[in-house]
C-alpha cells in the first residue's frame, strides 16, 4: 500500500504553488480577519452584537485600564476562527472582513488588537505590523 502511494508521488510531480514569493490570488467571498472601525462603533452606547455572537469568544468589550470610563475592544486573533458573524452581527457596519489572513508573529500577545473606544490604538495591533505601539 505504502509502495503505491511512492509510486503515485512520483508519477504525480510537483503540485505546490510558489506562495508566499508569488501569492495566490484569493477566491471571491474569502474571509481574511475581521477588523474594528472604532469611529463607526456603537459599544459605548450598550451595543455588544459583536462580542455576544463571537462563538469561540475572541472578542471582549471591558473596562479601558487607563480611563474606566471607556470601553475597550480587545480582539484575539489567536482565538479567532475567522467565521464572520461578528461583521454579520454589527448593526452599524463597524466590522469588516480584510483580505488579511497571514497570522505569523513571534509573540502571542501580538495576536491581540485592543482599541480603548473613542481613542488611539492601545496594544497588539494588527498581526504583523511592526510600527504598532505596545504596553
Amino acid at each position: 500500500m505504502q509502495l503505491a502511494w511512492l509510486l503515485r508521488g512520483l508519477r504525480t510531480g510537483v503540485v505546490t504553488t510558489r506562495y508566499p514569493q508569488r501569492p495566490d490570488s484569493l477566491p471571491p467571498g474569502f474571509r481574511g480577519q475581521p477588523l474594528l472601525d472604532p469611529a463607526r462603533c456603537w459599544a459605548a452606547t450598550g451595543c455588544a452584537a459583536c462580542a455576544e455572537a463571537c462563538l469561540p469568544g475572541a472578542i471582549r468589550l471591558e473596562e479601558a485600564p487607563v480611563d474606566p470610563s471607556r470601553l475597550r475592544f480587545t480582539l484575539d486573533y489567536g482565538s479567532c476562527i475567522m467565521c464572520g458573524l461578528c461583521v454579520a452581527a454589527c448593526p452599524n457596519h463597524a466590522m469588516v472582513m480584510t483580505p488579511e489572513f497571514e497570522l505569523a508573529v513571534r509573540q502571542p500577545h501580538d495576536l491581540i488588537y485592543a482599541v480603548d473606544l473613542g481613542g488611539e490604538q492601545t496594544n497588539g495591533g494588527v498581526p504583523g505590523d511592526p510600527d504598532a505601539d505596545r504596553q
